[in-house]
């Protein structure tokens, strides 16, 4: 009877905790786009696609490098912020990506943007690889930037849960285990996302495989 009931537990304990992870609250696209910005003719790199959508191995947490003291930035609204940050985006020039050397970036380079204020944003479509100014392959990476620059800022309180809450749903959805967590600095020499920001991703994946248990 004993062993019966804790099978009973051992199967449903794992259901509810994963039934607790629920999709977060997210700013789509269409709210903020640019509507210069045509996927048709963007210099993106389509990802590898299984049974009909993305395979994904890993998130990867970058930051802005914009300060939380910089007051222009601070006014702007999240639709302002974040064309203003594709604009900038796509003034860069690929350096690494084998094929498309010299040209522009087609986008926003992250999919998903958390705010100060800890709105999370869409960025560009998880339907194509992130973009960087570094050497590092980002395939099946989904690519998350904080607002701020957290080699002088820390994140606020309200970035970091919806941290916590993005990562626990994007590793549900899309099957990444929370060892596969990582910053932009673990995979090639950079300050990204920032030392301040960097010591949370222990914590982050601690939650993370809680949650999914």
């Amino acid at each position: 009877m004993y062993r019966l009931i804790s099978l009973a537990l051992a199967l449903i304990i794992p259901t509810l905790a994963h039934a607790e992870i629920t999709k977060p609250e997210i700013v789509a696209r269409a709210k903020w786009e640019d509507a210069r910005v045509k996927p048709r003719t963007a210099v993106m790199v389509k990802q590898k696609v299984v049974k009909e959508k993305p395979a994904y191995k890993g998130i990867v947490v970058h930051h802005t490098v914009v300060s939380h003291q910089n007051k222009g930035w601070a006014k702007k609204t999240i639709a302002q912020t974040m064309r203003d940050i594709q604009a900038d985006h796509m003034k860069n020039v690929q350096k690494h990506r084998p094929g498309l050397k010299g040209q522009k970036w087609g986008d926003f380079a992250y999919h998903y943007l958390i705010n100060t204020d800890g709105q999370i944003v869409e960025g560009r479509d998880t339907a194509y690889e992130g973009d960087s100014s570094t050497n590092y392959n980002m395939a099946g990476l989904l690519l998350v930037v904080l607002h701020g620059d957290f080699t002088k800022d820390r994140p606020t309180a309200a970035q970091l849960k919806s941290l916590d809450q993005l990562t626990a749903w994007l590793a549900k959805t899309r099957e990444i285990k929370g060892d596969e967590i990582t910053a932009h600095n673990d995979h090639v020499g950079t300050k990204c996302p920032g030392p301040n920001l960097k010591g949370y991703l222990p914590e982050l994946k601690r939650k993370t495989v809680a949650a999914l248990k």
